[in-house]
């Protein structure tokens, strides 16, 4: 498995036990994924998308900087399932082109991804048949690459959290971290939703990671923060 270790924001793997852990970043990572073949995995430093090999080494930028527009960063990257392309989202700047956006990783090539300029937080999933996506109105949206079509598969009544495909593509878990919070199941391609589970005590501000175990079980993550109280005495 691959996971963000706190405080230090640095990208590890290691067993689901976490026998042989593997320091893969000296610096920030988030939002990462594993390549469809297991030989890399994609991550975001809240600035720039990098990739970094599963065995180690220097992570290495997966499209040309020329191609982010001034001050804008680069986040959310997701593989395709034939492990050829990403998909992201530029944000955090002025002049950011809004939606979501391919990349070639043979060539370097950035596009648009067609008909995803008003969706984010886009996944695609593991049998690379539906792109999920979040919309500004707390839906989730799914892409066909059979239709090239996008549809609303489920809308929620207040601010979704993090989500993540079920390994068999049938379904997709997602955090509701406020309004009656907990861990739901939508069904693919029906959207039809059922919650499964209560989800971990955490502050208002950090929503829960949702990541998926390979024999289909949710798993979050989330960075519960940490405080500490002192006694001070004037002399």
């Amino acid at each position: 498995m691959a996971y963000t270790e706190y405080p230090s924001k640095h990208l590890w793997k290691s067993r689901v036990d976490g026998s042989d852990a593997l320091e893969l970043t000296k610096g920030p990572a988030q939002q990462e994924q594993w390549s469809p073949d297991g030989k890399w995995i994609v991550f975001s430093d809240s600035v720039e998308i990098f990739r970094v090999a599963a065995d180690g080494g220097a992570p290495q930028r997966v499209f040309p900087k020329t191609a982010t527009p001034d001050g804008a960063t680069e986040n959310f990257p997701t593989y395709s399932a034939d492990g050829k392309s990403i998909v992201f989202q530029w944000g955090w700047a002025e002049n950011a082109p809004e939606g979501l956006y391919v990349a070639d990783l043979e060539t370097g090539r950035v596009t648009p991804m067609p008909g995803g300029k008003e969706f984010f937080n886009a996944k695609w999933s593991p049998d690379g048949r539906y792109l999920a996506a979040n919309t500004y109105d707390q839906g989730l949206v799914i892409y066909s690459s059979a239709t090239k079509e996008w549809r609303t598969l489920t809308k929620f009544d207040d601010e979704m959290g993090f989500y993540a495909w079920a390994p068999d593509s049938l379904g997709i878990y997602v955090t509701q971290p406020h309004m009656h919070p907990g861990m739901y199941r939508v069904s693919v391609p029906d959207g039809v939703r059922k919650r499964v589970s209560d989800i971990p005590d955490i502050p208002w501000w950090n929503d829960a990671f949702v990541s998926v175990t390979a024999d289909g079980q949710p798993a979050i993550m989330a960075n519960a923060g940490a405080s500490q109280v002192y006694w001070l005495q004037w002399k």
